[in-house]
């Protein structure tokens, strides 16, 4: 099954879209599934069933205080990096720091 836990450690809503890969190769997408998750806050997301688990990307868009303030994550490489943070962590967290959004991956 398709699920984590998603914290924003900032005092911006966030609205987060996940982009799930069909099948484990990547660049097929599956679906693509959005949410917002207000300041300082966590939300358990089920993105997928157990037939397509995996994550190809991750956008996180912040607005507050006349700022707009993104970031993302993709897959290119099936084992890369980014691959692995997405896809062998529980846990996803949000720290805004400047005019960057840090996403951080962990298993709790």
């Amino acid at each position: 099954m398709g699920a984590k836990t998603f914290i924003n450690n900032s005092s911006y809503s966030l609205s987060v879209m996940l982009t799930v890969r069909q099948g484990d190769q990547p660049g097929h997408v599956f679906s693509v599934n959005s949410f917002s998750i207000g300041p300082n806050g966590t939300l358990a997301v089920q993105y997928s069933g157990d037939n397509n688990p995996y994550l190809d990307g991750i956008s996180v868009n912040a607005v507050g205080n006349g700022n707009i303030i993104t970031s993302q994550n993709s897959v290119n490489t099936r084992g890369s990096a980014v691959d692995n943070a997405l896809n062998t962590n529980d846990t996803v967290s949000f720290t805004i720091q400047n005019t960057s959004i840090l996403i951080g991956y962990s298993n709790s």
